[in-house]
């Protein structure tokens, strides 16, 4: 998907990333929502926000070691792992989806 700069919308991984370019990305966005976080809140942008998740799913698509397949399928990926995590009691996944809802209803206005 090439460097994570303007939209995040790219459908696929392109495998050029490599730990050095995941840990720079990572790196400028968190020095970008520490020096400018929202005027109104405080808090990270929704701009920063989206930047911040699909640097977390970049890492996924890392981590399966396919990079070539949609984001969409990286996304239900992870979510069927954090589901396998319910599975074990380590997480409530139906309250944490709650939570997340809230919590996006609440930023997005």
């Amino acid at each position: 998907m090439g460097k994570t700069q303007g939209s995040t919308t790219s459908k696929t991984w392109h495998g050029r990333y490599t730990r050095g370019d995941h840990d720079r990305a990572l790196g400028r966005l968190l020095k970008d929502i520490k020096q400018h976080p929202d005027a109104a809140t405080g808090e990270p942008t929704n701009e920063q926000r989206r930047r911040r998740a699909l640097w977390a799913l970049q890492q996924y698509a890392t981590l399966t070691g396919d990079k070539h397949a949609p984001v969409q399928q990286h996304a239900a990926d992870l979510l069927a792992d954090l589901l396998h995590l319910n599975d074990a009691g380590l997480v409530n996944f139906s309250n944490a989806l709650d939570m997340a809802r809230i919590h996006h209803a609440e930023e997005a206005k």
